[in-house]
């Protein structure tokens, strides 16, 4: 009978240990390529963490740069020295949104102003129970209230701005959001000089508080937006 084994199932055969060293060997292999396509991903996944942390960087070095320069703006404005004839105007709100808006417009339309902001109860009680002692009074040009603050409406502010004598003959504008019969009955009511319903739109609020700067403030050039008023 003919041996059909092939030379190489002979040398298995002689040599025992070959097939076990075979077989490690591929498994060495199998390992190796398991650990390189893990270093592979783990290189990808630090390039693309990388990556977003340097969006990350480049983002926040662009904040800070443009608060640096609205800082500087800010300061900028602020640092100016104030004009000959300055427009000094007392405004008491207590929404932060509305005040901010009220310093943009100042700003957009050059509009020089010294501008004093009171939105408390018991900073408009102190701003005024002052000037009742003050020995000299620098008087602002205008004033300009909403018809409520915590724990104030229209007739106290009014009220207590009319307690200092020097300070009645100057314009109180009850500046609100109230329907316009409303708010012309309030400041008739109160004493006011007028009533101006305060918009809810950009632009329009810009020019409305812009004219009763201007008309009121008796620097002229006012625009003709239309406003309520005692005239």
């Amino acid at each position: 009978m003919s041996d059909s084994r092939s030379p190489k199932e002979d040398h298995r055969r002689s040599h025992p240990g070959a097939s076990q060293v075979s077989e490690e060997i591929q498994q060495k292999a199998r390992e190796a390529r398991e650990t390189a396509q893990d270093t592979v991903a783990q290189t990808h996944a630090v390039l693309s963490r990388t990556r977003q942390l340097l969006k990350q960087t480049e983002e926040i070095g662009q904040y800070r740069q443009a608060r640096r320069e609205y800082e500087a703006e800010h300061a900028t404005f602020h640092a100016m020295p104030a004009p000959r004839v300055g427009i000094d105007i007392l405004l008491i709100e207590d929404n932060p949104a509305d005040v901010a808006l009220f310093r943009y417009v100042l700003h957009e339309c050059a509009l020089p102003c010294r501008l004093t902001v009171l939105s408390r109860r018991s900073d408009v009680k102190a701003f005024f129970a002052q000037a009742t002692t003050a020995a000299y009074l620098s008087l602002p040009r205008l004033i300009i209230a909403d018809c409520m603050i915590p724990g104030m409406e229209a007739e106290d502010i009014v009220a207590a701005v009319r307690t200092v004598s020097a300070y009645h003959r100057v314009p109180v504008i009850l500046f609100s959001t109230l329907p316009e019969a409303e708010g012309r009955r309030r400041y008739v009511q109160c004493g006011a000089t007028a009533f101006v319903q305060k918009p809810g739109e950009l632009q329009a609020f810009v020019e409305t508080v812009a004219t009763m700067v201007r008309r009121w403030s008796g620097t002229g050039g006012g625009s003709d937006v239309p406003l309520a008023n005692s005239q």
